[in-house]
């Protein structure tokens, strides 16, 4: 008998593999129990679903210069990174209030991506952006809130905002378009319209809903879990791309 192999048999018949593979199991679903608790605050904060948007002031690049995002009217021909110059077909905005003294909820605090968080002079300045919205990094659109780090990406307090105010806008597709120099997706669906969207609609008919233009990585809570999950056991399973993604940006927030 083979005393080296590595599926010696057990008293009862099972495998050496099959018992690591249970245990491994096992582990998995403890991990899953574990990252579902710690996102239940998450769940709870995103219980009113806004669709991604910029904040107030971010400079959006268009043919003629990069303007403030509630300067910008339907019509406006935007530069994007995969399907040329194209035209706003739908701007809408939402605005957040808060009671004096009172901290902004998580649900509407927006993520800051520090000056040159994500390259050189890039974005080229903070840029505020929903939690939800997604940038657009080696070949495939990642939530904003997947790549907090502490340091040059962070949730922001708002403390210094009286009002937070966002802004979205829609092209004929779904694209990545360039936001403080960074490059950003713009609205998929447009949301319902009882959503407390202010909207300026061009006439003619809009497209609900696009496909999207590159891979998403991860969107949603259920999505986090995934991704948070597969994190954890990244020794495991081996680096995923989000990994690498949130590696090189961390490194680089320490030249930072």
């Amino acid at each position: 008998m083979n005393q080296n192999r590595d599926e010696t048999d057990t008293p009862a018949g099972t495998t050496r593999r099959t018992l690591i593979t249970s245990h491994a199991k096992a582990m998995v679903g403890i991990a899953a129990g574990v990252v579902a608790a710690s996102l239940a605050r998450v769940t709870s904060a995103h219980a009113v679903v806004r669709p991604p948007c910029y904040l107030k002031g971010t400079r959006i690049r268009t043919v003629d210069g990069d303007r403030a995002i509630e300067e910008l009217s339907v019509g406006d021909l935007l530069p994007t990174a995969l399907a040329g110059v194209q035209p706003i077909e739908w701007i809408g905005s939402w605005r957040h209030s808060k009671a004096a003294g009172r901290s902004w909820p998580d649900s509407a605090r927006p993520v800051r991506i520090a000056k040159s968080a994500l390259g050189p002079n890039v974005p080229g300045a903070d840029l505020y952006v929903t939690q939800g919205h997604a940038l657009y990094i080696d070949g495939v659109l990642v939530t904003a809130g997947s790549l907090i780090n502490g340091t040059s990406i962070v949730l922001d307090a708002g403390e210094r905002f009286a009002e937070l105010e966002y802004y979205h806008i829609k092209l004929p597709g779904h694209a990545v378009i360039f936001a403080e120099g960074a490059a950003c997706e713009t609205l998929r669906q447009l949301p319902a319209p009882a959503s407390g969207y202010d909207t300026n609609v061009r006439s003619g008919a809009v497209s609900r809903q696009d496909e999207t233009c590159a891979p998403v990585l991860y969107s949603g809570t259920s999505g986090e879990i995934r991704a948070r999950l597969r994190s954890m056991l990244s020794p495991m399973l081996g680096p995923q791309k989000l990994d690498l993604i949130r590696a090189r940006l961390a490194e680089a927030a320490v030249a930072l």
